[in-house]
């Protein structure tokens, strides 16, 4: 459905009955509305055609003399090319979800006609533009991010092989085929399934949420007073699949085109709304392909945020690996950063600078840190602990132990399956290198060193203030 008129007691266009002896359909639409009539004010004598979409749905505007809803909606879905169920279902999840989406009122699935509530006329595609859009695609946004946060695997079909690849072969079959006339050669088909495969097997990796399939400017429609985003519509082919696939169906409508500047500012404002609410929209280094919009910096001054810390959840702290167990560790920095990127020319580089950062980077929230370890043969994470203060001297690792320093000042041990504390001492300064295993004869010692370069305090008062003495620390085994 992808337009409904405003709420008003005269309906444009309207017909005087609703009734064509040519249209069996309309007859009988005529009677099932006559039946239900009554409860909801309808005025038979105001009624006109609404919209019609890519299906044999159509749809009609139908006058009320209840002022609450001046005008009302009704689907004519015949049966069997088209199943009310799905989208009286859909409609129910939406509204569950606190999203402003048409209110099925009565139903008849046996003829396949539904009285829904009328949300107005202008969609997104007649009202967008560039005053506007920011506003509106945020809006759009937020509302996506309620949708996804709703899902729960089991409700809707799933997004699987068999459909993704219906859908990818409407290109070589409709358009390429039967529109262009073009037979594609052996090599050309070869190269479009290399195509096809990897964006199916991308899409079957994602995270699954609830995706709406289209997700665009010509079926949303500008909020109206006392509602909550967006008007929703569209939405009964909707399936548990991919958590990109509306964000990229929002971003790049066939009706539409925006510059990257628009489109990475909306993706950024989607990242990181996203990862606040829980979606799973994490960077994972183990995928060549992420399933998420980068949180990238704005162009135009404004503050992004990036998440990991700049620094990276793991970046020159160093990392120590178990060679009889197969397992990897590490420590490092839990938290984002606030990116500002700066329009530079090369005169704006002093000569003989070594670093050039195009901008600013800020701890965005609180950054604690975390020691971990990972299996290198699975790929997964084997045990995580938090820790107060963000790691700067990284991890070392000795039979059955693994050792680390903190900013805080204290050293500690860890147990190296399940990484519970098994043993520490607080020597008052900051520790910023690695734990260092030796042997003198037969016996061992680790060694650890305090103090150096200061290192940021990430705002925690009670490190400003730590000892900056260059220290050794040796301990004997």
């Amino acid at each position: 459905m992808t337009a409904q008129p405003t709420a008003s007691a005269h309906i444009s266009g309207a017909s005087g009955a609703l009734s064509n002896a040519a249209d069996p359909r309309l007859q009988a639409l005529g009677e099932w509305l006559a039946s239900v009539a009554e409860p909801f004010s309808l005025d038979l004598a105001q009624w006109a055609p609404a919209s019609a979409d890519a299906s044999f749905r159509r749809y009609f505007r139908i006058g009320s003399h209840d002022p609450a809803h001046p005008s009302l909606i009704v689907m004519d879905a015949p049966p069997p090319q088209e199943d009310c169920r799905p989208f009286v279902h859909v409609a129910q999840l939406l509204d569950e979800a606190g999203l402003h989406a048409p209110k099925v009122l009565a139903e008849d699935l046996t003829q396949g006609f539904l009285l829904l509530t009328d949300l107005g006329r202008e969609t997104y595609l007649d009202v967008l533009n560039d005053d506007n859009a920011r506003a509106l695609m945020r809006d759009a946004l937020d509302a996506l991010i309620v949708w996804q946060k709703s899902s729960r695997p089991g409700v809707l079909p799933e997004y699987d092989t068999a459909l993704l690849r219906r859908e990818l072969d409407l290109f070589p079959d409709w358009y390429v085929g039967k529109h262009l006339k073009v037979e594609l050669s052996e090599d050309q088909r070869a190269t479009l399934e290399g195509i096809n495969r990897l964006l199916i097997d991308n899409a079957l990796a994602q995270p699954k949420v609830f995706v709406h399939r289209d997700y665009m400017p010509r079926n949303l429609m500008p909020g109206q007073p006392g509602t909550t985003g967006p008007g929703i519509l569209d939405f009964q082919d909707a399936v548990h699949g991919p958590l990109t696939y509306d964000v990229i169906c929002l971003m790049r409508d066939a009706f539409l085109s925006w510059d990257e500047e628009r489109e990475l500012d909306w993706l950024a404002y989607y990242w990181e709304r996203a990862r606040k609410a829980g979606l799973p929209v994490e960077y994972d280094p183990s995928k060549s392909l992420q399933v998420y919009a980068n949180g990238a910096p704005r162009r135009d001054g404004a503050t992004a945020e990036a998440c990991p810390n700049i620094q990276g959840g793991v970046n020159f702290f160093p990392t120590a690996y178990d060679p009889t167990t197969g397992i990897a560790y590490g420590a490092g920095i839990e938290g984002c950063s606030d990116l500002t990127v700066e329009a530079k020319s090369p005169e704006d580089v002093a000569p003989g600078a070594s670093t050039f950062t195009g901008g600013a980077a800020a701890a965005s929230g609180a950054q604690t840190g975390a020691i971990f370890s990972f299996d290198v043969t699975t790929g997964k994470q084997v045990a995580k602990i938090e820790r107060p203060y963000p790691n700067y001297a990284g991890v070392m690792t000795t039979p059955g132990l693994v050792w680390t320093g903190e900013m805080d000042g204290t050293f500690g041990a860890y147990d190296a399956k399940t990484l519970e504390q098994k043993w520490s001492i607080n020597m008052g300064g900051t520790f910023s290198a690695p734990p260092i295993a030796f042997k003198i004869g037969d016996k061992e010692y680790i060694s650890i060193a305090a103090g150096g370069s200061p290192v940021t305090t990430f705002g925690y008062p009670e490190l400003a203030n730590r000892p900056a003495a260059n220290v050794l620390y040796v301990f004997s085994l």
